[in-house]
């Protein structure tokens, strides 16, 4: 049953892009294993998954490799972020995890100055061209400290995660510049380079 086991974790691993596979491996990072924070909104979580975002999925049977499914499915696939450049793949899925698919992608588009309306089509495909990405990984993450600041300003009991937040971006930006470099991609200032 274990070698089974480990040929459907290679399978599935064969089939995910290396680049959703480092933004797994940053996430697992980022989330750690299992939390009860009394002040977190989304309650209890596991791998990053919340019980509020999934009142149905069992925390007692939940694994990394189905975790990791579900953040492709979710958050992955959902922000189309195969089609972006690895390291606008990278910080859009992250933020896609925080703040829901949709709020990822407005963030984007805000940063690019395109229509906010939290679909990444051909238009917001095409806008992104226009930028230099590194700059634009940059105003991205800026807009999203903003946005922890402005939940803090909201509900003044988040400010004991405001800290932790902000250091997960700096965090974030250091880790995608290293891949890149790691993993030498070539012109990932633009998406048709890369």
């Amino acid at each position: 049953m274990a070698h089974r086991q480990t040929f459907k974790v290679s399978t599935l691993n064969q089939r995910l892009s290396q680049t959703y596979q480092l933004a797994f491996k940053w996430i697992l990072s980022a989330e750690g294993g299992h939390s009860n924070h009394v002040a977190d909104r989304g309650g209890e979580t596991l791998f990053g998954l919340s019980r509020r975002a999934y009142p149905n999925l069992d925390f007692n049977t939940l694994t990394i490799d189905k975790a990791k499914r579900i953040y492709h499915r979710d958050y992955w696939c959902v922000c189309r972020c195969d089609e972006l450049s690895n390291v606008l793949a990278i910080a859009v899925f992250d933020a896609a995890v925080n703040h829901g698919a949709r709020m990822a992608i407005e963030m984007l588009q805000r940063a690019i100055k395109a229509k906010p309306d939290g679909i990444l089509g051909p238009n917001t495909l095409a806008a992104i061209d226009r930028h230099n990405h590194n700059d634009l990984l940059t105003l991205y993450l800026a807009r999203r400290g903003r946005k922890y600041a402005r939940i803090v300003m909201k509900d003044l009991s988040q400010a004991t995660f405001l800290l932790g937040w902000m250091h997960r971006l700096t965090k974030l930006q250091l880790a995608i510049y290293q891949a890149a470099n790691r993993y030498s991609w070539k012109g990932w200032q633009s998406r048709e380079a890369a």
